[in-house]
This record gives C-alpha cells, structure tokens and sequence, in this order.
C-alpha cells in the first residue's frame, strides 16, 4: 500500500511566522514545518517538487517572492501536476492575489495578522487555543498598531521565540525553530498552565551568549 502523502507548511522567521505555522499545525499535526524566506521560497518549492511523494497539501503563510518569479512559476506547476495543492496566505495586505493566483490558491484576507488569515481559511476559531496564538502575533513588530508593552504572559512567549531566532542565526539551527513551533506554540496553544515550566526549561538549554542575543533582537523578523 502506498504511503499516504502528508501536508507541509512552510512559513518565516518572525513573530506573525511562527504562530501563523502553529496555527496551521492544530489542524495539520503531522505536518512538516519548513522556515523559508522571500529570498529562498523559490528553492523552498524545487525541494518539495523533487521529493519522490511531495506534500498533498502546502500551507505557504505569508511569504512574498523576491528572487525568480519565474522560477516560483516553474516549481509550483511541477508541484500542482504531481497533484500537490498550494494555499498561499496573506493577511496584511502586502501580496498581490492575482499575481499569486499563479503560482497558488491565494488565501489573502483583511485580517489583523498572518496567523488570523490561516485560522479563518481553516475554520479553527473554536478551537482552543487559536485566540492566543492570534493575540501574541499581533506583537509582530512588522503589524501596525502593536503593543509597545504586551502583558507578562505574552512577553515570556515572545521571549521564547526571539531565543529561537537567535539560535536559528547563530546556529543555523533549522530544527530548534521548527521545535519552538511545534513542540511549544502549538502543542502548548490551549494548555498555557504549563507555560513557565517550557519556557524555562527551553531557556536553560540555550547559552549566554545566545541569551543575550534574544534580549537584543527580541521582536525582530529575520
């Protein structure tokens, strides 16, 4: 019998980034989870069009293209004749949906972030968990309006993804992110009582120096 082809989610380093792919993770959990840039999405979809299975479904939240659109083109159509389905999402008004009608499904949305614009499309507004994951993107630095001092609870999940962006530079720790997301945003979304246990723990794996580094670049978006 053949393997049945899993959903891939690909998303960015940043605040709106990592909940927008935990958000899509409550409703795909096996799902892979690739980080991926403007920069880089290109070469993001070669490797899942050069997979002998790729994904049934690829989640893209909130990626812009700015090398090749060509390429975008090329590996996206690969993509979609193996009988792969893209949604690309954008909640903030900055992608074109019909240039992106090209390369995808755009799910673009008027919605408060990126992580928004997913749990709409999905329907997972009922959830649990999915308001918190909408509240702490929306101190992405990059979304207007953002709360200068977000509240202690939040401020502590901020934290803990700002010391994996530092470990993902620094390190070039691809998995340490992907794990934040999986393992900590979105295994933990509805079960915050446990919060202070996962996010010391985290922390005190990681060294000073990368400490310091989070403290430094807290809130940035690689």
């Amino acid at each position: 019998m053949a393997t049945q082809k899993k959903n891939a989610i690909v998303s960015y380093i940043g605040i709106d980034g990592a909940c927008a792919a935990a958000m899509a993770l409550l409703r795909f959990p096996a799902a892979t989870v690739t980080i991926s840039s403007a920069q880089w999405i290109t070469g993001t979809l070669e490797e899942l069009a050069t997979q002998a299975r790729p994904p049934a479904e690829i989640h893209v939240c909130g990626l812009g293209v700015s090398g090749e659109w060509s390429e975008a083109v090329k590996f996206s159509k690969q993509l979609r004749e193996k009988g792969s389905k893209i949604y690309w999402y954008c909640g903030r008004g900055y992608l074109d949906a019909k240039r992106w009608a090209e390369i995808s499904t755009p799910v673009f949305s008027d919605s408060a972030s990126n992580t928004e614009a997913v749990c709409r499309h999905l329907r997972l507004a009922q959830k649990q968990g999915t308001q918190f994951l909408m509240d702490l993107a929306r101190h992405d630095p990059w979304i207007e309006g953002v709360s200068k001092k977000p509240p202690q609870v939040d401020s502590r999940w901020l934290e803990l993804i700002a010391a994996s962006r530092a470990e993902y530079f620094k390190f070039n720790d691809h998995d340490r992110y992907v794990a934040t997301i999986r393992k900590r945003l979105a295994e933990i979304a509805g079960k915050k009582r446990h919060e202070d246990l996962v996010i010391h723990t985290f922390l005190g794996r990681m060294s000073i120096l990368t400490v310091r580094a989070w403290r430094l670049n807290l809130g940035g978006v690689g």
